[in-house]
């Protein structure tokens, strides 16, 4: 699995409710367990047009399972984790532009089955929308006594982009410098102000008092996934042989594919014994 912001979606995610009962043992059934193929699915569709794909759902336990299918908006946090939001909420969703087929699976153990999906993208729509195609399966058989209810949730990630249409753009949303005895922490936020998903990268380069570069610092943001509207942040951390005291001043250079390159600047102080850091502040790139 490259694409690791999705772990959250594509890891198997446990959840329990009591059942109701007097005092009897507890269940005896195995774990939940499924699986999704595949576990993502880029498309480009036109505006006014429809695409057909398959999703393939495998119970991997040793029990039978009723899966449920159903598609959600999805955003990423800033780290790039998956969350998974009420269906056609986002501004980017195309949650509610996807139908499935079937909507409810019974599967024995070691049984798949494909469920049918068709995108119908409105006309006029530009750029990209994303959504989750979830599936959460349950026991068919229910648990006894004081049992634990378990069920499973996976999913299928669906990128959509109208050809022709996408416009990559963002902005440093905030950059932070944090003094440290050794250095300093240095955290960007980078906001995504196009209407198609990117990936960026990125790098810091710290100036000292008198214009000198002192030192250049790779960011690392995991793949750097960022949806339209959303912020990834990146980190990294700046640590010479021999920390300077007094002013510098960190520029961050965020590159982003078919954009360019976009840039913000804070200040960061470095004292003799421990080290401040300035109030946080964005300052536009000369």
């Amino acid at each position: 699995m490259k694409a690791h912001w999705l772990k959250g979606i594509l890891l198997l995610a446990i959840g329990a409710g009591c059942a109701q009962g007097g005092g009897a043992a507890p269940s005896a059934l195995s774990p939940v367990a499924i699986a999704v193929s595949p576990p993502i699915v880029r498309l480009q569709t036109g505006a006014g047009g429809s695409t057909r794909f398959k999703i393939a759902v495998t119970n991997v336990g040793p029990e039978a399972v009723s899966v449920r299918a159903m598609t959600r908006d999805l955003t990423l946090a800033p780290d790039g984790t998956p969350l998974v939001g009420a269906r056609g909420k986002d501004p980017w969703s195309c949650a509610a532009w996807i139908d499935l087929q079937p909507l409810r699976l019974d599967l024995g153990p070691e049984a798949f089955q494909e469920v049918v999906c068709t995108l119908k993208v409105p006309r006029g729509v530009r750029g990209g929308r994303y959504a989750a195609v979830l599936f959460e399966a349950l026991h068919l058989q229910r648990p006894v006594g004081s049992g634990l209810r378990v069920s499973a949730r996976v999913g299928t990630v669906v990128m959509e982009t109208v050809p022709r249409t996408g416009r990559p753009d963002g902005e440093v949303a905030a950059l932070r410098a944090t003094a440290r005895e050794d250095g300093a922490d240095i955290s960007v936020d980078v906001r995504n102000t196009g209407n198609i998903d990117v990936k960026v990268t990125g790098s810091a380069v710290v100036f000292d008092a008198a214009g000198r570069v002192a030192g250049r610092v790779m960011l690392n943001g995991g793949t750097g996934t960022v949806l339209p509207g959303g912020i990834r942040t990146l980190t990294g951390r700046w640590t010479p042989l021999r920390p300077a005291p007094g002013s510098h001043l960190v520029e961050a250079r965020i590159f982003i594919p078919r954009r360019g390159v976009v840039r913000g600047r804070t200040a960061l102080v470095l004292s003799d014994t421990s080290a401040e850091s300035e109030p946080e502040e964005v300052m536009p790139a000369g």
